[in-house]
């Protein structure tokens, strides 16, 4: 009954299906599956609720009422929607990063620029190849410092586009600048891109991917953070006005979450120099075995739980309101 009310909510709006159902159920091994997969994998429990003795005298007395919603990631909560997307834009950058073991130790970011200037930037006036700092520390320095192996060497770039990519020895990255284009053209790169890479045969062992997303928001004077779902206290004394710097890591399931604020902050964009609270988060997930052509719906997943976050439990519905949102 639970997952036939699940594909009800698939089909329409959404909402919350309430049962009055057997505790055995929650219990027993032969519904482990069911438990698994269903009531924890789709749908989990918002209310569970077991009636007081005496309250009920007849067969119903052993039942348990069970409330549940589907998660579902167009929802802020249980009424609101999460937006599409912000017409008073904060977003500065959009990243995409894997991280990686070459192929027989084989200079990656010696031999994989090449690679995508001509596979990634076919018929784009103008691209350039940009040598970074890290390129001039020799390998073996490098390779033995645990702060320069994911350090980018190469930017590949080009005047007409908002996308780059950066390339180490162990990492690639996508990164999309102001103005954001997008999920689906974002996404659209990053898939062309693993398809490349893959091809190249340089990497044989993924090891970790990430979308990070970095925002200014500017909706009140800095160090404020009235936007912000966040309370913090030193003691008995409330910091929230004073300039801050923090970094924490949130679990969600088969992911994590690194989520910074930093405020006041100065960002110098292409329209000149603004002041704000930076929000930096990178959402990131282990690939395991997963191919490098498979990708695609891990990366839909990231995007889902970051935006569900962002959305959810990060900005208050105010400042949401006050960034003109496109549901």
């Amino acid at each position: 009954m639970l997952a036939e009310g699940d594909k009800a909510a698939r089909a329409g709006s959404g909402g919350r299906l309430g049962a009055i159902t057997s505790r055995t159920c929650c219990f027993l091994s032969s519904f482990q599956k069911w438990r698994e997969e269903i009531v924890l994998g789709v749908a989990p429990p918002v209310v569970i609720a077991g009636p007081r003795q005496g309250l009920l005298e007849d067969a119903w007395s052993k039942r348990r009422r069970i409330t549940q919603r589907r998660i579902d990631a167009t929802r802020n909560d249980m009424t609101e929607q999460i937006p599409k997307r912000l017409r008073q834009e904060p977003l500065i950058e959009a990243i995409w990063q894997i991280q990686f073991e070459p192929a027989d130790n084989q200079p990656v970011a010696e031999i994989l620029p090449g690679i995508l200037f001509t596979s990634m930037w076919a018929g784009q006036p103008g691209p350039r190849l940009v040598r970074l700092a890290a390129a001039e520390i020799p390998p073996i320095v490098a390779q033995n410092d645990p702060n320069l192996r994911l350090a980018a060497k190469y930017r590949i770039e080009a005047p007409a586009s908002p996308f780059l990519f950066q390339v180490g020895d162990r990492i690639v990255t996508v990164n999309c600048r102001k103005p954001y284009s997008g999920w689906g053209p974002f996404k659209d790169q990053v898939i062309r891109l693993t398809k490349v890479l893959h091809d190249s045969g340089l990497i044989v062992a993924p090891t970790r991917h990430s979308l990070r997303y970095v925002d200014l928001i500017t909706l009140e004077p800095p160090p404020s953070l009235s936007f912000l779902k966040i309370a913090l206290n030193i003691g008995d004394q409330p910091i929230q006005g004073r300039p801050l710097q923090l970094r924490v890591e949130l679990p969600d399931r088969d992911c994590q979450h690194v989520l910074q604020i930093v405020t006041p902050a100065q960002v110098h964009l292409p329209e000149g120099p603004r002041l704000g609270a930076l929000i930096d988060l990178e959402t990131h997930a282990g690939l395991g075995e997963q191919a490098l052509p498979e990708l695609g719906n891990d990366l839909e997943r990231l995007h889902v739980a970051s935006k569900t976050l962002f959305f959810t439990r990060v900005l208050t519905d105010q400042a949401i309101a006050r960034m003109d949102p496109e549901y």
